[in-house]
């Protein structure tokens, strides 16, 4: 009964990633390599469109309806770098397979832009970080060039907690901003509601911190939160189809005394709610 209440829910939960985009690549020693666009959803990856460069390093990856937002991720050979679908979903990215993001160069695109930017000056960051914590593992923790390479390292530290707040501040309204804010966010302030955080990694997680909060709690307290959060996203299909679902399959596997009475309530919320809107 449980695996056939699980399929039918499955069933309702496919995303249309049929899409009117353009994204062109041209990406140097990619030379006849294959490449992948993909996209995140849960702690699982689904190829969107697959292909080839042709002997200039290039390929076009497109179709003929909106991309959903998130955030997806271009393969080419054993690399990738992650990118950003929002409402621009017409631009070219250039790279080098020596680094894909270092070298990365966007046209069309000011979302993807602020993105590179951001993990450029973060990468740096944490090389600079990890090369001064190398050295001072190395040095007399009392002595003149390890205090050195101490205070080095919390300057540096510093900076990095500083990267995303400034540009919190300079791109409040980018899809950046906002992937960071969800992602610093504890389960009460995420908004698991918002379209634009369902295809990206961490949504799934938000998920099972949820989960990790009430586990140990009784079984009315779990079914009172999840009818809250169910209820919350309720207007958001997709948002609701997916959390409901790994939800369900959780409750149905997990072995707690009492717990079997939240994955029936779970039934009884979920049918109720597939009756409703037909």
């Amino acid at each position: 009964m449980k695996k056939l209440i699980i399929q039918i829910i499955i069933l309702c939960i496919g995303i249309n990633i049929t899409a009117q985009y353009n994204i062109e690549l041209e990406v140097k020693g990619a030379e006849n390599m294959n490449t992948q666009l993909a996209y995140y959803q849960g702690d699982k990856q689904f190829i969107v469109q697959d292909g080839k460069f042709n002997d200039k390093a290039k390929i076009n990856f497109k179709g003929d309806k909106n991309l959903p937002y998130g955030i997806y991720f271009i393969i080419v050979g054993k690399d990738f770098c992650d990118i950003l679908i929002r409402d621009e979903q017409n631009f070219k990215l250039i790279s080098d397979t020596s680094d894909l993001v270092f070298s990365m160069k966007v046209k069309g695109s000011e979302e993807n832009k602020i993105f590179f930017d951001y993990q450029k000056e973060v990468f740096k960051l944490k090389i600079q970080i990890d090369k001064l914590e190398k050295l001072f593992k190395k040095e007399d923790n009392d002595s003149a060039t390890a205090a050195g390479y101490s205070s080095d390292l919390e300057k540096l530290t510093t900076e990095l907690e500083n990267v995303s707040q400034r540009l919190k501040k300079q791109h409040g309204k980018s899809y950046t901003a906002k992937i960071l804010t969800a992602i610093d966010a504890n389960v009460d302030e995420f908004d698991f509601a918002d379209s634009e955080l369902l295809l990206t990694p961490f949504y799934h997680n938000k998920i099972r911190m949820f989960i990790k909060r009430s586990i140990d709690k009784n079984y009315m307290y779990i079914n009172q939160e999840i009818q809250k959060l169910l209820n919350s996203i309720r207007h958001e299909k997709y948002n609701y189809q997916y959390t409901a679902t790994y939800l369900l399959n959780f409750y149905s596997t997990f072995y707690k005394i009492g717990i079997n009475r939240v994955f029936l309530s779970l039934q009884i919320i979920i049918f109720c709610r597939i009756k409703l809107i037909g």
